[in-house]
């Protein structure tokens, strides 16, 4: 109404229509609620300013906006649709945080999306090298942090999609099974949003081309004539443009897909990739709060963020303070000293410092650490965090030394109470036990010698 009288009437008819839209095309549900009474005033009022400025009641750009006018396709034979991955949904794993729904994360592997679940789980086609180590092939993968947990070959071919099922695991999944479906949804898309998604991607000319496209399309009237189509065309263009480093039109391509259509999630982390490479990060930070305020669900929003919390003033705060949002509060804790301490779970080497950082509580503590004396041979017993394999392991016996690491850290590395046959001495290991057998070298007295402490 603003906007109308100060005779914005283009701005007016924006705001009037994303108004309706959100609250909904269908009829109100009668109800005497507050917040059916205010739905009802507010499409009342949109209605009512809509018809004044002569608009449509519908998502169509208003008039004076470029673009507006019928739909139709950008050149002759364009309009073939092809098929875009909206997000895919991932049931059936033995590792329950790699289920759920992965969506677009705004980065490429391999000429194909990468996605992202709640969690930060990534779901991405990888190069790996096959057991000779002179061939790559591609295989999709669903891991965290640069540790791969399942993959699948899929299908071969630039336009492969991700596979449904024929998951296996990798030793990182610790003998949890794989994925036992995947579900793909996808949406028809014109020709030339096709081809310029597929040029994002390093495919059909690159980013370069895919610029060329969008840009030419977005000038003909009709192209896009829907507040939401174009703003996802707008952000399309924004990443194209910064994939080709022109990050200051990026910014004002995606700032405009904002402006038509603020709910457009993969805007805000379009923006947020764009602030962030121009080095204004307090900046990307509020595009991701913006984001996040409005869908504390997005995981691929709150892994940004958590990102840049020690680059940007008050931030660590504020994830500390939002634990409804899922990967905020699974493990974030608090203490006098760091307001966040850490979003991810310790890896078995932090567990493994941490229990080693507490000798004195490791004294005489059977989960840890039990000696076990006999007659000719003496057990040493660690039990090791979870994650642990035997290639972590480092044991080395000598006659008056026993040096024992997992995952670089000593367990223990000291001159031995009593010397040892060493050739004779062994280790074994079963998750999560080590055991170190060491065989006792006779006394000068001709006895076997009594060990208290190793």
């Amino acid at each position: 109404q603003l906007c109308n009288e100060a005779s914005h009437s283009k701005d007016a008819a924006i705001y009037a229509k994303q108004c309706w839209v959100i609250d909904g095309l269908g009829p109100v549900v009668e109800s005497s609620t507050e917040n059916a009474n205010w739905s009802k005033l507010l499409r009342r009022d949109c209605k009512d300013l809509l018809q004044e400025l002569g608009e449509q009641l519908d998502a169509s750009l208003p008039h004076g906006c470029k673009g507006g006018g019928n739909p139709k396709c950008s050149s002759p034979g364009s309009c073939q649709e092809q098929d875009r991955v909206l997000n895919l949904e991932v049931t059936g794993c033995g590792r329950e945080e790699c289920n759920g729904v992965y969506e677009p994360a705004r980065d490429v592997s391999n000429q194909h999306p990468v996605f992202e679940n709640i969690n930060g789980f990534r779901f991405s086609l990888e190069a790996l090298p096959n057991k000779a180590g002179k061939e790559v092939k591609l295989c999709w993968i669903i891991g965290r942090d640069r540790v791969g947990l399942y993959g699948s070959a899929g299908e071969e071919g630039q336009d492969a999609w991700p596979p449904c099922r024929d998951w296996r695991a990798f030793p990182a999944a610790e003998g949890t099974t794989g994925p036992r479906q995947c579900l793909i949804r996808s949406a028809g898309v014109d020709g030339v949003l096709g081809r310029s998604h597929s040029a994002i991607l390093g495919r059909h000319g690159g980013p370069r081309e895919a610029v060329a496209m969008l840009t030419s399309a977005l000038e003909q009237p009709g192209f896009a004539g829907d507040l939401v189509i174009r703003a996802s065309v707008l952000t399309d263009l924004a990443a194209a443009k910064r994939l080709t480093d022109d990050l200051h039109g990026a910014k004002e391509a995606v700032v405009e897909a904002l402006a038509l259509w603020p709910r457009h999630w993969d805007a805000y982390l379009e923006k947020a990739v764009i602030l962030r490479d121009l080095g204004c990060i307090q900046d990307a930070a509020e595009a991701l709060q913006q984001l996040l305020t409005m869908r504390p669900q997005d995981g691929r929003a709150a892994k940004m963020l958590i990102k840049m919390k020690d680059k940007a003033p008050g931030l660590a705060e504020w994830i500390a303070f939002h634990k409804e949002i899922p990967q905020f509060g699974h493990s974030c804790k608090t203490d006098s000293t760091n307001a966040y301490a850490s979003c991810q779970p310790p890896s078995p080497r932090q567990q493994l410092l941490a229990r080693l950082s507490k000798h004195e509580e490791l004294e005489g503590n059977s989960d840890f650490f039990k000696l076990e004396d006999r007659e000719d041979e003496v057990h040493a017993h660690w039990v090791l965090p979870s994650g642990i394999t035997a290639r972590d392991l480092k044991i080395v016996i000598q006659p008056s030394h026993l040096r024992v690491l997992a995952n670089g850290v000593p367990l223990f590395d000291e001159d031995l109470a009593h010397s040892v046959l060493a050739s004779e001495s062994s280790w074994t290991f079963a998750a999560p036990d080590l055991t170190v057998t060491l065989c006792k070298s006779r006394a000068a007295s001709g006895c076997w010698p009594r060990w208290d402490v190793l």
